[in-house]
């Protein structure tokens, strides 16, 4: 059972090297789709089947910010466009958008809106 399982992994791992779209497109798709959950690096092991060290780093030298810069970035965006359309309070799309903890929310949100 152990090696089958093995083998499918390194099949999933085989297909996606072998595919047309990078691993940075891959994980940005998944980012995009997934930005309410619980992400962190360790999701890049379930994503890619890759070390989340090696993907983080690709990640990086192709889109020129690390994996949860981006992820902070697609929440934000996404929060801006729900306050600029809606009437839903701030903590509500905080939680919304991943965050449960509304005042670290807050900060990173106004220091990533100050810095544009």
């Amino acid at each position: 059972m152990y090696f089958h399982y093995l083998f499918s992994v390194a099949q999933e791992g085989l297909k996606l090297t072998s595919s047309e779209k990078s691993i940075a497109a891959r994980v940005r798709e998944y980012v995009d789709e997934h930005y309410q959950e619980d992400i962190g690096r360790e999701s890049l092991e379930e994503i890619l089947y890759f070390d989340p060290d090696y993907t983080s780093r690709l990640f990086k030298k192709e889109m020129g910010v690390s994996f949860m810069t981006y992820v902070i970035q697609k929440r934000i965006r996404e929060a801006r466009r729900l306050l600029a359309h809606t009437n839903q309070p701030i903590n509500r799309i905080a939680a919304r958008v991943g965050h449960e903890n509304y005042s670290y929310f807050t900060r990173l949100f106004k220091r990533e809106v100050r810095s544009v």
